[in-house]
């Protein structure tokens, strides 16, 4: 926790993203892949959270900027952090303008069902088919 934290504060982007990430209550089945003990020494706090991808994210780590996506469009903690679509859709292109292929995943998704965006299948399937290549 010390070395991370004083990464973190050294301003180490991916040390701000799993800094992020530890503050959430832990999912085995989440894609980050962090320890449950990783999460065990940190508050589970989901706005502490938001925060810290936030700023990671704004210094340029992808991966806080599609995580940070994710807390705003899931609804999960609806008292901390309020479902905003539009924000995980400009959370989103953030990702993938940094070149995260999630990211560009995610945005088909948001153009697909009209999340944050207005409903368009064909920039979704253009997304799919230029960027991702097809890939699922």
């Amino acid at each position: 926790r010390r070395h991370l934290g004083a990464a973190a504060e050294g301003g180490d982007l991916d040390a701000l993203f799993l800094r992020g990430i530890c503050h959430l209550p832990y999912d085995p089945n989440d894609e980050y892949d962090v320890p449950a003990r990783a999460h065990a020494v940190y508050v589970d706090d989901p706005g502490k959270s938001l925060r810290l991808l936030q700023s990671a994210a704004e210094g340029g780590c992808a991966r806080a900027a599609l995580a940070a996506g994710h807390l705003y469009r899931s609804g999960r903690y609806p008292r901390i952090v309020p479902v905003e679509e539009r924000r995980a859709f400009e959370m989103y292109q953030m990702a993938a303008d940094m070149g995260e292929e999630d990211g560009w995943r995610a945005l088909a998704a948001c153009y697909s069902a009209g999340v944050g965006v207005p409903m368009c299948r064909k920039t979704a399937d253009h997304i799919m088919r230029t960027v991702l290549r097809g890939k699922p």
